[in-house]
């Protein structure tokens, strides 16, 4: 149901003209019905993207983007004073536009670039600095750098926009930058290169090791955001994708300890951060049918891997009855979709309600940063050549991935005991058991 519904908008959006480029003057007065019809447009792209899950087949725009202004602002839209219509290609090319922006159209923008990320790690040699992958990476990095001080997510940032009942979308730009950069160098992860990662194929081991440095780096801010956000309640997180983004950095989390990527300095402190995503899941799930999927899928995950100590410390769940199958990705003919993925979900959902022969239609499926922000990882377009580092230089990295600043600490001082080392696993069996899983599909 919810891919006709995405249909559905596309068809009559585009019956109706609502896409139709129109000519705008400087400081143009704003034309509320105009201005509904953009609104309408992005509104239409961003559920387009959310719901294709990166499938071509399944993306009605298939690439495409709006060629319309983006959202105004809510003051010059509901003041109906003069504006000047900002372009998505314009901000992508000059990102100082970005700082004049608002929440609507920050969204948007980093909507598109999410949506690109698929075509660009399809490339070859995407270490080179004219790639597509370095240049999706580069723009990433220069919008996230460009946010308006006011969309910066500091303690007062989030009080304050919890007073105007905007705090969802804040957390949610957020978590989206950060999910778009996991997306970006999860592939360089052994367990997470499936198709995609032919890039990675001829990569030098310093830029792959960059790249899962960098991966680390997001999955452990996605989990500092949801930790420091749940003070909020579930207000915070009035946008479904907050679980999708922590499922997706525990699985992170759990691949990277399983290889014992970042040294053994930071076993414990990924333990608790593991517990601390799992409670935020179980949050999100209160007052719905049947445990979180989420949390079933990563509880499998655990055992598949060997951490049945940390599976038993992050949920009440008989690990026994844990019904989905240990998978990092899914098997091709799930276009290597997880199955807490929204695509898989719908069909799996579409094919219980045929065998109900109901007539029924289906059901649609429901901490303070310091201002100058942690500095991520660099990847570098011009590594060449990787060496082996020694104690102190695992030490020092461990440190920069688990940094104690004012977020972080209480994430070190909460649930959660350092993994079973019996239960560490090596490369080679990590990726033995990725495989069966995935054959399994």
């Amino acid at each position: 149901m919810v891919f006709l519904l995405g249909g559905y908008l596309f068809r009559h959006m585009r019956l109706l003209g609502l896409d139709k480029p129109t000519h705008t003057a400087a400081d143009e007065t704003v034309d509320p019905k105009r201005e509904l019809e953009n609104r309408v447009v992005w509104a239409c792209y961003t559920i387009d993207v959310i719901v294709a899950s990166g499938v071509d087949k399944n993306s009605a725009w298939r690439g495409d983007s709006p060629d319309i202004p983006l959202p105004c602002s809510d003051a010059e839209f509901l003041s109906q004073i003069p504006s000047n219509a900002s372009f998505l290609l314009d901000a992508l090319e000059n990102p100082i536009v970005v700082r004049s922006l608002e929440l609507p159209a920050l969204s948007a923008i980093l909507i598109h670039l999410r949506d690109c990320i698929r075509e660009s790690i399809s490339t070859s040699n995407i270490w080179e600095p004219i790639s597509p992958f370095m240049s999706i990476l580069q723009r990433l990095e220069a919008f996230y750098a460009n946010l308006p001080p006011r969309y910066l997510l500091t303690e007062l940032n989030m009080y304050m926009h919890k007073d105007q009942h905007t705090l969802g979308a804040l957390v949610s730009l957020h978590l989206f930058y950060h999910a778009a950069m996991c997306d970006l160098t999860r592939i360089s992860l052994p367990g997470f290169n499936f198709p995609l990662a032919a890039g990675f194929r001829n990569a030098t081991d310093e830029f792959t090791a960059q790249c899962q440095d960098r991966c680390l780096f997001h999955a452990k801010e996605v989990a500092n955001i949801v930790w420091a956000s749940k003070s909020h309640g579930r207000l915070a997180f009035d946008d479904s994708f907050a679980a999708d983004a922590t499922s997706e950095s525990t699985k992170i989390h759990i691949v990277c300890a399983a290889l014992n990527l970042g040294g053994i300095e930071s076993m414990p402190a990924a333990t608790r951060v593991i517990c601390n995503n799992f409670d935020v899941l179980k949050m999100l799930a209160l007052g719905k049918p049947g445990p979180s999927p989420h949390v079933r899928a990563l509880l499998s995950l655990c055992v598949g891997f060997g951490f049945h100590e940390l599976a038993k410390q992050c949920s009440d769940i008989d690990t026994s009855e844990i019904g989905f199958q240990a998978e990092v990705t899914g098997s091709a003919g799930e276009h290597h979709l997880i199955n807490t993925a929204l695509f898989r979900r719908a069909r799996s959902e579409a094919r219980a309600q045929q065998e109900q022969s109901s007539p029924r239609t289906v059901r649609s499926i429901e901490g303070e940063q310091d201002q100058s922000r942690l500095r991520p990882p660099p990847i570098s377009p011009t590594a060449t050549t990787h060496t082996q580092p020694g104690p102190e230089e695992l030490q020092q990295r461990a440190m920069q991935q688990y940094p104690v600043d004012d977020l972080s600490m209480p994430l070190s001082q909460r649930l959660g005991d350092s993994l079973d080392e019996a239960g560490q696993m090596s490369t080679e069996d990590y990726l033995r058991t990725a495989d069966e899983s995935e054959s399994i599909h």
